[in-house]
């Protein structure tokens, strides 16, 4: 399992279509700033092939402007540091 959380910069106006669209990703959640076009998204996957998946999700959503992954945790990155 991995958890990230990503700002996702909507484009100036775009920030509640980029919402509703963010929302409808599997194991999301959604946290809109309220005065900004900026979006912070917390995900779940399962895998590297999940987390790549997910990320071209992202580049294919009219309304993005860019995003970043600001945080990450790896079930396989802390055992493979633990071992």
């Amino acid at each position: 399992m991995a958890i990230q959380s990503y700002l996702v910069y909507a484009k100036p106006g775009e920030r509640d279509q980029v919402t509703t669209q963010l929302r409808g990703l599997p194991f999301a959640e959604v946290s809109p700033a309220e005065h900004h076009d900026v979006v912070i998204l917390v995900t779940e996957t399962h895998g590297k092939a999940d987390a790549e998946l997910l990320e071209s999700q992202l580049s294919g959503i009219t309304g993005i402007d860019g995003f970043a992954l600001v945080a990450g945790y790896s079930d396989e990155l802390i055992a493979a540091e633990e071992n």
